[in-house]
């Protein structure tokens, strides 16, 4: 997340904010589906002029968004194993 703005941690911390993102899912129109949610910011720092870490808690997520997350969430974790083991084949 870029933010023009150089934010102090107290200024937000703690606030609800709006979050507005695509997954890839294939059940959503053209491949994704739009997340529209709430979130609390938990952490954030200033890393440069240029780039602030924030980060969020997603709590209590409305019916679709809950699965929409979770089925990303699983599919990414067997992307993941799949290229581990196929990185770990060439040293075996």
């Amino acid at each position: 997340m870029k933010i023009k703005k150089i934010f102090r941690e107290e200024e937000l911390r703690n606030n609800t904010v709006h979050l507005n993102f695509s997954l890839p899912n294939d059940t959503g129109e053209y491949g994704y589906v739009i997340m529209n949610i709430d979130a609390t910011v938990t952490y954030i720092t200033q890393v440069d002029e240029e780039h602030t870490k924030i980060v969020v808690m997603l709590a209590d997520l409305p019916k679709p968004y809950d699965e929409y997350l979770l089925h990303y969430m699983y599919t990414r974790q067997k992307e993941l194993i799949f290229e581990i083991k196929r990185a770990t084949k060439a040293y075996n």
